[in-house]
């Protein structure tokens, strides 16, 4: 029965945050599930806890508005992303402006909750993908031979 309580606990933290985000941006419950693709009763159930959304709702909740995932799943300041930035280099730093390798692997070096969420659907990925990518790799192997012969 314990560890029920403890995950109503968290998730009425993590709803408390949520609801802090969406004041802060002056949304009203309505405007702020339009703009995530939910209903506002849904957003309202997060609000308080009772519900428990899927990592798709968090994550596009940090795209849409630069918000940290590690200020959505632990509380851990700042909230904004753009906040967390030191340097005028690192401005364009933002998980929606990821454009190069290298812009990938700042956020794979500073994230660790970036860095799990994407070694999390790259093993979604492959497994859903196993035969294509099996196949792929076969004809690399063999193009790879018929040019070392040609």
């Amino acid at each position: 029965m314990a560890p029920l309580e403890e995950k109503s606990d968290k998730q009425a933290e993590v709803g408390k945050r949520v609801k802090e985000i969406r004041k802060s941006l002056g949304l009203t419950q309505k405007k702020f599930a339009q703009k995530i693709g939910i209903g506002n009763s849904y957003i309202s159930g997060i609000e308080r806890g009772f519900k428990n959304p899927k990592f798709d709702f968090f994550f596009k909740l940090a795209l849409l508005f630069n918000i940290s995932l590690d200020y959505l799943f632990f509380g851990i300041e700042p909230m904004s992303i753009k906040d967390k930035i030191g340097t005028k280099k690192d401005e364009r730093k933002y998980v929606n402006d990821i454009v190069t390798r290298e812009d990938l692997l700042w956020f794979m070096d500073h994230s660790i909750l970036f860095r799990d969420t994407m070694m999390s659907f790259s093993s979604k990925y492959q497994l859903e993908n196993e035969d294509i990518i099996k196949k792929n790799i076969e004809n690399f192997w063999k193009r790879k031979a018929q040019i070392k012969e040609g």
